[in-house]
């Protein structure tokens, strides 16, 4: 959960600010020291806001001596940007930026950049970073890129980069500006058509130079502290006055010294808060007026906090936890009450131990985690050996928020971690941590993996009687010395199946922030990659802590609960984004957590807000109750409709009979291959004589293309094999070729993948088993295996470069003689026929009298299977109506079933095309569904007979989870008209 308020807060407190001892009445001091803190600017309006874009806002003032500038954005540290300034008036003169449509007129640039110094530290050299701004004037005739340099600027004072904040002053003298005059300002970074300031189409911003103020607002008096608490001192005084009027305070801490930014108030009253406790704490305040004048610091006043008060830890019993609640809000938008309704809260490391008494009070049972992030931080407070380094030696930090990438395997991270960090946790009252960003070296810098791992496995030893919650961490669950999965009590999946997109958070008239003007909904298209990748995940991590049955169902306690390993007894929860009025997504994102064996929770994008809705009551969230869908026998009921069955590579075939294995057989030496998945795995199976031998090849299609990869000679006519790799003699080898061109399919270039496979052939020569991890199988083009993907496989017998048999053999009749495997579990072929439906137990409805006779769904963990029955179904066109959000009153309303009934249909499928209503209830607005993992190809199966009619649906295509209910109704028609409907709306419910 990288993505949170915490660490930019962090970041502002530990930077601190200096204000001249000394200050002369005659001089004006805006409090901008050019050192990186936003929160100076706080009462500075912007003066341009961006929308759709990575620069979001830019801000101008002025003193008597300086133009300071800020842009506000993510991504700026490393790149080149630029300020263009207009400063004569004239927008037909000076420099004419060709990315924007109207006149830009520069006259001087002030161009951006960053600095490499070496220095020597310890005896080694090194790269020392030095943002630096160059200020050019125009020398040129519009549209030539001829400048002047006129100055350098550099360093802390002068200009500062960050990841979210460019921060510069330019001397007006060397701009020839004085008070009072007018400029235009423009940004740009790094040389981008989109994202500059103001937008292509919109001309320059102005702004007015302020003239010094010959009257100051009054210095601020009457300084007193109140409401002394642990963590926090409230700083009162009385009302400064001003010719222009007051419009807020700033408040410093006095240190040695210096003063330290501590924040703005508008009122006469500010809490301090993450102090520590026992502690004098000193302050001053001085007033700003309407034009940005301050008053000058008042009269010191100094405090202390109180000592931490007595935290009870919880009573209650963590294997019973169920209702997660995760928010960050400010102390003071905490309701104990609300707050403690839930099983499990994860707050924000400042919350106060009163306050997290006061929880306590109401409901001792509540686990209480505090925030932690352990994979990014910000670079102020933090010395820079514990980060990623770039080739030139600057720590490597995420575009999409400020803060930077933490080698885990760094000492001094896992001694501060360890000895500061959560010290401090626990002295507050915390049960436990919510150890943020575990999940950084899933994907960057993956051969530091283990350092994490060791990370988490330390805290657990120091801590063994504290709840750690992981922020991801599968792939530290997948065995080995730094497996986590008995360090941890719980783990979480951040946007499951729900996420936000949508505006920058400013209201339309791009004036004020509101919060919350994204729009919420499920990963589309429905082939987003993180949502395949959560789907691998889950495998992986059910795998690690679920017993399963021979058969591959989950083995249940008496109750119906799935039981643990040993030493994996954690809970899984996932974390989705929702507004309170999206009910039908909140419950199918629930359900759908649930079914995958998961405890769901929600919330909106601003985790610090308070809770905006009860997710429990719009889920209908009832966990192990038998009498709801969150049923003991319906959490994990994913894996007992998908079986995976678990191989043992022992060269013994007996555990694959029964198995949902698909296969090829053969009449030569190679009798059959086999494939299966057990959800961590592909598992392969070969049967002959004389596979003992050197010269045995299995050959694999990975990435669902016959057109990448190399193609063997032997199928080339009949069918492109397109191989991805090749496992030879029990060795794992990955073809390097360039997929996308003939002379990589031609190109005999292999790379033996290093990781161990399991691989075992009997004595007598007559079986080979082999199991291979999914996520070692990703091809040269990037494409991943999951555990509902489509391979295609063969097997080969060789000598030397000779093949000497193939098994499929080839044909001169077959055009596509390879084994193709479909791991998504096809319960019931979409063919047409209704002999496959006998005994699964699907729902139907009662016959009918017309030419349709009955309807009948199932589920099989990936699809919803629909059979209609009845008689001439080809002769006329059909139409499946599906409700999925269970709401008659919104969707698609037919006037088919009469004006009385609501169909309120969602998904229509209309002969094998999938469409979801994007109309207002009665107009006929339908948009196309086209996509679903690992595909392209149509998003539903589909056949039609005269005596029936199947679909084979993707189940998060209509927003179906494996034990939802929804409604359906099938009409027939002929152009506009409706010939027959079946029948008004049959209620049915997942799983068979």
């Amino acid at each position: 959960m990288r993505k949170k308020w915490l660490l930019g807060l962090l970041a502002m407190l530990l930077l601190s600010g200096f204000i001249p001892p000394n200050r002369t009445e005659a001089s004006w001091y805006p409090s901008i020291q050019v050192d990186g803190r936003m929160d100076e600017w706080n009462d500075i309006p912007p003066l341009i806001r961006g929308k759709h874009t990575t620069v979001s806002a830019l801000r101008v003032t002025n003193d008597a001596s300086y133009l300071y500038v800020l842009v506000e954005g993510i991504g700026l540290s490393t790149l080149t940007s630029s300020f263009y300034l207009n400063t004569d008036g004239s927008d037909t003169t000076g420099y004419q930026e060709s990315g924007w449509d109207k006149n830009s007129g520069a006259d001087y640039l002030v161009e951006t950049s960053i600095e490499l110094d070496p220095v020597t530290a310890l005896g080694q050299v090194r790269n020392a970073k030095k943002d630096k701004a160059t200020l050019l004037s125009y020398t040129g005739s519009g549209t030539d890129w001829s400048w002047n340099k006129i100055a350098e600027y550099k360093g802390s004072g002068q200009i500062v980069k960050s990841d979210s904040l460019i921060e510069a002053r330019i001397p007006l003298s060397d701009l020839g500006l004085s008070s009072g005059q007018s400029i235009k300002v423009g940004f740009v970074n790094y040389y981008s058509k989109s994202e500059r300031l103001p937008a292509k189409t919109d001309g320059f911003a102005a702004y007015t130079l302020k003239s010094a103020n010959s009257e100051r607002p009054s210095v601020p008096i009457g300084l007193n502290v109140t409401n002394a608490r642990s963590t926090e001192l409230q700083i009162n005084w009385s009302p400064s006055t001003d010719n222009n009027g007051v419009k807020g305070y700033k408040i410093y801490r006095v240190k040695p010294g210096k003063l330290e930014y501590a924040g703005w108030s508008t009122t006469t009253s500010y809490t301090d808060g993450w102090l520590q406790p026992s502690t004098a704490h000193s302050y001053k305040v001085e007033a700003i007026d309407t034009d940005g004048y301050a008053s000058g610091p008042s009269v010191t006043i100094t405090a202390s906090t109180t000592a931490y008060p007595s935290v009870p830890a919880s009573t209650g019993d963590w294997s019973k936890v169920t209702d997660l609640l995760f928010n960050y809000t400010v102390e003071d938008s905490i309701d104990a009450e609300e707050f403690a309704s839930y099983d499990l809260l994860a707050l924000s490391g400042a919350v106060s131990p009163e306050k997290l008494k006061a929880i306590k009070a109401i409901n001792p049972d509540i686990f209480i985690v505090g925030y932690i992030s352990v994979g990014q931080d910000a670079r102020e407070g933090n010395s820079p050996d514990i980060f990623f380094k770039d080739s030139e030696g600057n720590p490597e930090c995420d575009l999409n928020w400020p803060s930077c990438f933490i080698d885990p395997t760094n000492q001094n991270w896992q001694k501060k971690v360890l000895d500061e960090l959560l010290p401090g946790l626990v002295a507050r009252g915390f049960d436990g941590f919510y150890l943020d960003t575990v999940d950084v070296t899933e994907s960057v810098h993956t051969d530091k993996a283990w350092g994490m791992g060791q990370l988490v496995q330390k805290i657990k030893q120091k801590y063994p009687d504290k709840k750690i919650f992981s922020g991801g961490g599968v792939h530290l669950m997948r065995g080995g010395a730094y497996d986590i999965r008995s360090s941890v009590d719980a783990v979480l999946f951040e946007s499951y199946t729900n996420t936000w997109v949508g505006d920058m958070m400013w209201d339309e008239t791009a004036e004020a922030p509101i919060g919350n003007s994204e729009a919420y909904g499920v990963y589309t298209p429905y082939d987003h990659p993180r949502k395949m990748d959560y789907m691998s995940k889950r495998d992986v991590i059910n795998k690690a802590r679920f017993k399963f049955n021979a058969d591959g169902t989950l083995v249940r306690d008496g109750s119906g609960k799935p039981v643990n390993q040993p030493d994996a007894k954690f809970h899984v929860f996932t974390l989705d984004y929702n507004t309170p009025f999206q009910p039908e997504l909140i419950r199918y994102s629930a359900e759908r957590a649930w079914a995958d064996g998961f405890l769901p929770s929600f919330s909106m994008k601003l985790l610090y807000f308070p809770p905006a809705y009860d997710w429990r009551a719009l889920s209908g969230y009832s966990p192990f109750n038998a009498l709801t869908t969150y049923s003991a026998n319906n959490f994990g009921k994913t894996y007992d409709l998908l079986k995976y069955i678990p191989v043992k590579v022992d060269g013994n075939s007996t555990e694959w009979s029964g198995t949902a294995a698909q296969s090829v057989t053969g009449t030569g030496s190679i009798a059959k291959m086999s494939a299966a998945i057990d959800g961590t795995n592909l598992n392969l199976l070969v049967e002959g004589t004389g596979l003992n031998t050197p010269g045995q090849r299995i050959i694999l299609n990975t990435d669902n293309n016959m057109y990448s990869g190399y193609q063997f000679p032997e199928w080339l006519g009949n069918a492109y094999t397109g191989t991805d790799f090749i496992i030879e003699n029990g060795i794992l080898l990955k073809h390097l070729g360039d997929p996308w061109t003939s002379s990589g399919w031609t190109s005999w270039l292999w790379k033996e993948v290093t990781e161990p496979i399991s691989y075992a052939v009997n004595s007598a020569g007559t079986v080979i088993e082999a199991s291979i991890p999914l996520e070692l199988l990703t091809s040269v083009g990037g494409n991943k295996l999951y555990p509902f993907s489509q391979i295609t496989a063969a097997y080969m017998k060789y000598t030397g470069a000779t093949a000497t048999e193939t098994l499929p053999k080839v044909l001169p009749s077959t055009t596509d003689s390879l084994l193709h495997v479909d791991f998504r579990g096809e319960l019931i072929k979409a063919d047409g026929s209704a002999a496959d439906w006998s005994g699964h137990g699907a729902t139907s409805s009662a016959s009918g009298t017309g030419s349709i006779h009955k309807i009948s769904a199932i589920g099989d963990g990936y699809h919803l299977n629909v059979l209609v029955e009845g008689t001439g179904l080809t002769s006329n066109k059909g139409r499946l109506l599906l409700n999925t959000d269970n709401n008659p009153d919104t969707g698609y309303q037919s006037a088919s079933w009469g004006p009385t009934q609501s169909t309120g249909a969602d998904f229509m499928v209309e002969d094998g095309k999938l469409f979801e209503y994007a109309g207002s209830g009665s107009d006929w607005s339908w948009k196309s569904v086209v996509r679903y993992p690992d595909i392209p190809v149509q998003p539903t199966g589909y056949a039609a007979s005269a005596s029936a009619i199947e679909y084979r649906i993707p189940l998060d295509a209509v927003h179906l989870s494996p034990i939802s209910t929804f409604s359906a109704a099938f009409q027939t028609y002929s152009g506009a008209s409706v010939v027959e409907t079946f029948p008004h709306f049959l209620q049915m419910t997942l799983p068979k």
